[in-house]
């Protein structure tokens, strides 16, 4: 997963988000409907926030099926 700096919107020729920090919980070990939710894209309010969110989503991951 990758935190992004800026908003999560689109404007043709403007970049407007950037990577900002990259954590070790892969896309892939989510379960679909987490994954999902990632791909579009997930506001926070600060990078404490952000920070929690993907520690919370590697937590899911670790769960038992």
């Amino acid at each position: 997963m990758t935190i992004f700096r800026g908003l999560n919107a689109e404007i043709p020729g403007i970049e407007i988000s950037h990577p900002y920090e990259r954590s070790d919980v892969e896309i892939d070990n989510l379960s679909e409907y987490d994954a999902l939710n990632v791909t579009r894209g997930i506001e926070v309010s600060d990078l404490d926030e952000a920070r929690a969110t993907v520690e919370n989503y590697a937590a899911l991951r670790d769960l038992p099926e």
